[in-house]
């Protein structure tokens, strides 16, 4: 095999040899050697590795338990701070938000599903279709609310 470098602007083209290959077929061999090529090979037994012993329940629930602290604190703490909601737009420009909402818990949704069911490409596949949508309605919401703090100033 050789491969040529060389084009009609490249002056000094040439020739490299790669490699030397040697081709048999089965035309030139014998028939003893033809049947021993084509006769039935030894099955193939694999050997797979044994799983891995998984944790003790107690360990994975202590576990999942760390993970959604920081949820409950969240959602404590928006309790005990006493987070104004009264800006939450409860007019024609409510549903946007409401939507918006839901939106950013079908994000978390899907975020929960990549973790336990889907791979990542179908999770960025769905998160595409949601980003519009939700940036769609976050913008209304905040265009609404900006508007009403320049009505009130």
């Amino acid at each position: 095999i050789n491969a040529e470098y060389g084009d009609s602007l490249f002056s000094n083209s040439f020739t490299w040899g790669v490699a030397d290959i040697e081709v048999t077929t089965l035309l030139s061999a014998d028939l003893s050697e033809k049947r021993a090529l084509l006769s039935a090979k030894p099955e193939i037994h694999h050997k797979f590795r044994t799983p891995e012993k998984r944790p003790p329940a107690p360990l994975s629930l202590t576990f999942t338990g760390f993970v959604l602290a920081p949820l409950l604190l969240f959602i404590v703490g928006t309790r005990f701070l006493r987070v104004n909601t009264l800006n939450f737009p409860t007019d024609n420009h409510s549903m946007p938000a409401v939507f918006f909402h839901i939106l950013i818990g079908a994000f978390m949704v899907l975020y929960t599903l990549f973790w336990f069911k889907i791979n990542m490409i179908n999770t960025l596949i769905y998160a595409g279709f949601l980003v519009i949508p939700t940036y769609l309605c976050g913008h209304k919401v905040l265009d609404h609310l900006s508007s009403i703090k320049e009505k009130s100033d």
